[in-house]
C-alpha cells in the first residue's frame, strides 16, 4: 500500500468514528456482544413484557444491503451504542426496520445511525417508517432501491422523493382478502376471461417451444390451430377469428390451442365463503381483534383487522368473530405473537352452510407456553359456553365446537386431530341435491352455491366426449337459451334415472384426487360407476360416508397413492406399460382395488373419463405419465384452482411420446372459466382434454413397419407376391411384436392407423 492510499484510510477512518457495519461483520463469534442471547432480544436491560411493537417508534435504514443479515444491522447498533428494541431485516429487502422503546431513544439513534457505514462503506440513510410498507419510494428521504433505472426515470420526470412520499394507504382486512371489490362484478368477469384466454396462449406456446428443442416437426394439431385460430384472412381455411372473439375472448381465441367458452359467474357474490379462518391477535391500536392479517412480515406488520367490510363473509361467520372477540379479550390467557412465538390464542375456523343453516367452530390455541393445564381446560370450556350461549348466529345455531393443542410449531399438520368440546364433529351441507358431511379440517369447496355450477359443467363435459370439430363447442355458446335447452337434456335424463345405481349407459368416471368425494357424488347419477382415488385416508372415508347417507351405490374409493393405483388398476388391460414398476412381494393392495378394477374393465362404448382436480400446485409427473399410458382414457377433465401453477401439468399432458413420457398425447378441445372467488384475482379452470389416437406415434411406426415386414415374409412363403400394407397389420393379432413397450393396446387394436 503505498503512503497516499494509507493517508486517505487514516483520513477516513477519522472522519467516521464509529464502528462501520464491515467491521462489525467481521468480529469474531466469541467476541459477538449477542452470542448466547435469546432470539428476538438485543439489549440485556429490555424488559420482557415489553409491548407491542405496532405502538413502538421506528426507523427504516434505507440502504442497509440486500444481502446482509438481521443480525449483523443489531451488532453494529450494540456496538455503536445505539439503544434500541429489535430490528427487522430480510436478505432479500434494501431496507432494515429499527424499533424503539422511546422517542428519545429514536431521535438519538437518527444523529447516530448516519456516521455508521454499511457494507459498501456508504453512511447509513435513515428515513421514517410508514406502516405497511417496505418500499423505499414509500419511505421519507428514500430512493426505489432498485438500482439506478427508476431512480433516473423519476429524475427526468421532475420528481422529488422527498417532497412527494406519500404515506400508503392504511390497509384493512377486505383490501387484503378481497382487493377487487371496489371494481364492479361484470368489470371482473371480463378480466377473468381475458386471463383466461392469455393463459390459454401460454399453454400452445410453452408446447411449441418445448417440441422445438428437439429434431422432431411440429405434431399436426398444433400445426391446425396456428393456421385455424391465428388466421384472419378470408382466404384462410377453417374458423375465422372475428372482432367479437377479440374483444370478448370467448370461441376462438387467437393463439389459443383450444376453444375458450364464456365464463360462469358465481351464483352469489357476497356471503359466499362457507368456510373462514379467522386470525385472534392485536388491532393497530394493541386491543384484541378477530378477523384476517392485513399484511406480513415481509411488509413490516402482523397486525389484524376487523371483518366492516368483508362481504365475501356470510353474516352468521362476523357475528361469531365479534363475539369471539369479546370472550378472547376477558381471557386472562394472552394472544398468540407471531413474531415471539408465545401466547394462547392463536386462530378459529368457522364453517357457516346456508342450505341447512348450520354453523361450526374449530379453535386453534398454542400451549407449548401455558404450563397451567387446569386454566387451558377452564378457559375453553368457558369459551364453549359462552359462544353456544351466545347463539343462534344470523338464525343459525352453533352445532359444533372443537378445538385442536399445538404443543409444537405454529400450524395445525395432518397429525393434529380436533377435540370436540361440544355437539357433532360434523355438520350438513346440501349440494347439487346430495349431503355431505363435512368437519372442520376436511376439504371442501368454499363457495357452495358456485361448486353447483361448477359439477353441472363437469357432468355435461363428461357425458359429452370431446369432438374433433372445435366449432362445435362455440355452436354450443351461440346464445344462452340453446345452451340452456342443451343442458337441460342430461339433466332430465339425470332426474330419471336412479341415484342409488346412476346410469347403465353412462361412462365409468374416475375421480383423480377425489378428496371426500365431492365430484365423484354429484356425478353418480350421470354415471356407471364412479371409482374416486386420494392418497388421504380420512378424505376417503368421509367420501365413503357420503355415499351410504345419500344412499349411492355406484361408487367405489380407494386410499392410496394415485400413481400406483392408476398402474395397478390397469395391469394386464394395457400393454403399453413402460415407466411402470413391478409390485414387491409383501404388496397389500388397498381396499376397494379388485372391485374397482373391474368396473374399469367394464366401461363398455361409454369408456373411461378422468376427472382431475388435484391441489394448488398440480400433478406430480409420474400421474401424468399414468394418464397418458392409460389408452382406456380418451376424454380427461381438468379442474385447476391455479392454472398458474399447473401450466407445467397441460404441457406435458400434451407432449409428443419421448422415453420419459411414455404415452399417447392428449390435446386440449376447450376450456371455460368459473369463478368461484369473487372480488378475488383467483378463478376455477376448467380443461378438456382428448387422446390423441389418430395416428401413430414414431415407436408405433417402428414397430408396423418391423411386424408388416415380419407377416409379409411369412406370406410369401404360401402367396408369392403378396403384399401386407401398415392398414392390415393392425387387424392380424400375430402381426404385434414381441416387444412389450412397443405394441398398441388392445383397445386400439381395431383404431384406424394412418402411417
Amino acid at each position: 500500500m503505498s503512503e497516499a492510499q494509507q493517508s486517505i484510510g487514516e483520513k477516513r477512518a477519522a472522519e467516521v468514528p464509529a464502528e462501520s457495519l464491515r467491521e462489525a461483520g467481521a468480529q469474531e463469534e466469541e467476541d459477538d456482544p449477542l452470542a448466547g442471547m435469546p432470539r428476538g432480544e438485543v439489549r440485556p436491560d429490555e424488559d420482557e413484557a415489553g409491548g407491542p411493537e405496532e405502538g413502538r417508534s421506528k426507523l427504516c435504514i434505507l440502504n442497509a444491503g440486500e444481502r446482509v443479515m438481521n443480525k449483523k444491522i443489531k451488532l453494529a447498533l450494540v456496538r455503536n451504542n445505539i439503544k434500541f428494541h429489535k430490528t427487522e431485516k430480510s436478505t432479500r429487502m434494501a431496507t432494515a426496520i429499527v424499533y424503539f422503546d422511546t422517542k428519545e431513544d429514536m431521535e438519538a439513534a437518527r444523529e447516530a445511525l448516519p456516521k455508521i457505514n454499511n457494507k459498501a462503506g456508504e453512511p447509513f440513510k435513515v428515513g421514517d417508517y410508514i406502516r405497511g410498507s417496505t418500499k423505499l419510494e414509500d419511505f421519507q428521504n428514500g430512493g426505489d432501491g432498485r438500482g439506478g433505472k427508476r431512480k433516473k426515470a423519476r429524475h427526468n420526470k421532475g420528481q422529488d422523493n422527498e417532497a412527494n412520499a406519500q404515506p400508503e394507504k392504511e390497509k384493512t382486512a377486505a383490501s387484503s382478502t378481497i382487493p377487487w371489490s371496489s371494481i364492479p362484478y361484470e368489470e371482473q368477469l371480463v378480466k377473468k376471461q381475458f386471463w383466461a384466454s392469455m393463459l390459454l396462449r401460454r399453454i400452445l406456446r410453452r408446447l411449441i417451444k418445448a417440441e422445438s428443442k428437439g429434431s422432431a416437426e411440429p405434431m399436426e394439431w398444433t400445426s391446425q390451430v396456428r393456421e385455424q385460430f391465428n388466421c384472419r384472412s378470408k382466404d384462410a381455411t377453417g374458423p375465422q377469428v372475428g372482432d367479437d372473439a377479440l374483444k370478448t375472448r370467448v370461441g376462438f381465441v387467437p393463439g389459443a390451442p383450444c376453444t375458450l367458452d364464456k365464463i360462469i359467474a358465481s351464483p352469489d357474490q357476497t356471503g359466499y365463503r362457507n368456510k373462514c379462518t379467522f386470525t385472534i391477535g392485536k388491532d393497530a391500536e394493541d386491543k384484541v381483534a378477530v378477523g384476517f392479517r392485513v399484511s406480513s412480515f415481509k411488509q413490516g406488520s402482523v397486525r389484524v383487522g376487523r371483518l366492516d367490510d368483508c362481504i365475501h363473509v356470510p353474516a352468521a361467520a362476523r357475528t361469531f368473530a365479534e363475539r369471539l372477540e369479546a370472550v378472547v379479550a376477558a381471557s386472562p390467557l394472552p394472544v398468540f405473537d407471531l413474531e415471539e412465538k408465545t401466547g394462547f390464542w392463536q386462530t378459529c375456523t368457522v364453517r357457516y352452510f346456508a342450505s341447512t343453516k348450520s354453523l361450526l367452530a374449530c379453535l386453534v390455541v398454542s400451549v407449548r407456553t401455558v404450563a397451567d393445564a387446569e386454566l387451558i381446560d377452564a378457559e375453553l370450556k368457558r369459551a364453549t359456553d359462552e359462544l353456544v350461549a351466545a347463539g343462534p348466529y344470523d338464525d343459525a345455531p352453533l352445532k359444533s365446537v372443537s378445538v385442536i393443542k399445538l404443543e409444537s410449531g405454529q400450524n395445525a399438520g395432518p397429525n393434529d386431530k380436533p377435540i370436540l368440546l361440544h355437539g357433532e364433529p360434523t355438520i350438513i351441507d346440501r349440494v347439487d341435491g346430495l349431503d355431505f358431511e363435512v368437519s372442520a379440517t376436511a376439504f371442501f369447496q368454499v363457495n357452495s352455491g358456485g361448486a353447483e355450477v361448477l359439477f353441472d359443467k363437469i357432468r355435461e363435459w363428461a357425458q359429452n366426449p370431446p369432438s374433433a370439430n372445435a366449432a362445435k363447442a362455440v355452436e354450443n355458446n351461440a346464445t344462452e337459451d340453446g345452451k340452456e335447452e342443451k343442458a337441460a337434456e342430461p339433466e332430465a335424463k339425470a332426474e330419471e334415472s336412479q341415484v342409488s345405481g346412476g346410469d347403465p349407459q353412462g361412462p365409468v368416471v374416475f375421480d383423480v384426487c377425489c378428496g371426500t368425494g365431492t365430484i365423484g357424488l354429484c356425478m353418480a347419477r350421470a354415471a356407471k360407476h364412479v371409482v374416486g382415488v386420494d392418497m388421504v385416508e380420512d378424505g376417503i372415508k368421509d367420501a365413503r360416508h357420503n355415499a351410504k347417507l345419500n344412499k349411492i351405490s355406484n361408487t367405489t374409493f380407494v386410499a392410496s397413492k394415485i400413481e400406483d393405483v392408476v398402474t395397478d388398476l390397469l395391469r394386464g388391460q394395457d400393454s403399453n406399460r413402460s415407466g411402470s414398476k413391478p409390485r414387491p412381494a409383501d404388496y397389500v393392495p388397498p381396499e376397494g382395488l379388485e372391485e374397482a378394477r373391474q368396473h374399469i374393465v367394464d366401461a363398455g362404448e361409454a369408456g373411461l373419463v378422468a376427472i382431475v382436480d388435484p391441489p394448488r400446485a398440480g400433478l406430480h409427473k409420474r400421474v401424468i405419465r399414468e394418464l397418458r399410458v392409460c389408452n382406456h382414457i380418451t376424454n380427461l377433465i381438468y379442474v385447476s384452482c391455479d392454472a398458474n401453477l399447473a401450466l407445467d401439468n397441460f404441457v406435458d399432458l400434451c407432449r409428443r411420446e419421448h422415453g420419459q413420457r411414455p404415452g399417447k398425447p392428449f390435446r386440449p378441445v376447450r376450456a371455460i372459466p368459473v369463478d368461484l372467488f369473487p372480488h378475488t384475482d383467483h378463478c376455477e379452470l376448467i380443461i378438456q382434454f382428448e387422446k390423441i389416437t389418430d395416428g401413430l406415434t414414431d415407436k408405433e411406426q417402428k414397430a408396423a413397419q418391423r411386424a408388416a415386414a415380419a407377416v409379409s415374409t411369412e406370406d410369401d412363403k404360401d402367396k408369392p407376391g403378396a403384399d401386407v400394407s401398415m392398414e392390415d397389420t393392425a387387424d392380424v393379432p400375430d402381426a404385434k411384436p414381441v416387444a412389450q413397450d412397443t405394441t398398441k393396446s388392445d383397445a386400439d387394436a381395431d383404431a384406424p392407423t394412418n402411417a
